[in-house]
């Protein structure tokens, strides 16, 4: 009874372990499934975040590479326009530096030539300090001669007068003899005065046109100087903006300066004037040639 009691025992208990470890086996199979399916919703979560992730990264990444491509697309344009605009404005200037380079051959031409003219004109004028004295001689020459001739003939009516009158009557010849030479010493004093004259209207004339030929070069020279001022300022000014990068303002481009620096040149009095000590200088000493000329032509009439 004993045994069959056991072996019933041991028969429920295997059942009931059987029953176990079929409970257990679909409990890991369940908990098998449920975990995958977990594990697979959680992969489609994480996937879809991924998405929804990647999605709005490459709309930022889109709307901000729009943004960058038209604010390149736009300095791009900006920096053409510059570009252009600066390359216009050095070919202004080339054509301005090209101009100037010839204005420069000119003037140094021009010079040239006005120093030419006026060593002809110093070298006329001294062969007229020199031809001057002459002619006043031989004017004078001719003067004495005239009055001689004229002399010698009152002299041979006097005489024939004087046969005819008394001895008493010598005594007005001596007079007429002085009186001649006072006659002869005023057309003396006369030639010399109207040679004088002549000679200080000649030296006025060339000095007038000396003056005139020399006030042109200087005033020519004045200009040509602030011209390089200018273009010197104009350059200073460009070379200052370009540095910084690009032009600030209109204000600050070549054209905008060089209006700058006429305007503040033109309001200058100093700037305005011509140099005038160069020609009070050469005043003062063509007065004293001047002075000295005509000592020597009054010596040269005495």
């Amino acid at each position: 009874m004993e045994k069959q009691e056991m072996v019933t025992t041991i028969a429920e208990l295997e059942a009931q372990n059987h029953h176990i470890m079929e409970q257990k086996v679909k409990h890991v199979l369940y908990s098998k499934q449920k975990l995958l399916a977990e594990q697979k919703r959680w992969e489609r979560d994480k996937i879809a975040a991924v998405e929804s992730i990647q999605d709005t990264l490459k709309h930022e990444l889109e709307s901000q590479m729009s943004q960058t491509t038209e604010s390149v697309a736009r300095e791009n344009k900006h920096y053409q326009m510059e570009i252009k605009y600066q390359n216009a404005q050095v070919e202004k200037i080339l054509h301005a530096h090209d101009t100037l380079k010839a204005q420069y051959r000119q003037l140094r031409q021009d010079r040239q030539l006005q120093e030419q003219m006026i060593q002809k004109l110093s070298q006329k004028v001294a062969f007229f300090m020199q031809v001057v004295p002459k002619l006043q001689r031989q004017e004078m020459t001719v003067s004495n001669d005239s009055s001689h001739h004229g002399k010698t003939f009152r002299r041979i009516k006097d005489c024939t007068s004087l046969q005819q009158q008394t001895d008493q009557n010598f005594l007005p010849v001596v007079n007429h003899r002085t009186s001649e030479s006072a006659d002869s010493a005023s057309c003396k004093a006369v030639l010399g005065r109207r040679s004088e004259q002549s000679m200080q209207s000649i030296m006025n004339a060339t000095n007038d046109a000396l003056e005139s030929h020399i006030q042109k070069c200087l005033m020519q020279n004045w200009k040509a100087d602030v011209d390089g001022k200018l273009k010197e300022y104009a350059g200073y000014r460009m070379e200052q903006t370009t540095s910084n990068g690009k032009w600030k303002s209109r204000s600050m481009q070549p054209s905008g300066i060089l209006e700058e620096v006429k305007d503040s040149l033109l309001h200058k009095k100093t700037v305005s004037r011509p140099p005038i000590h160069a020609m009070n200088n050469y005043n003062a000493r063509v007065k004293g040639k001047n002075e000295l000329h005509r000592q020597v032509a009054t010596r040269s009439t005495r």
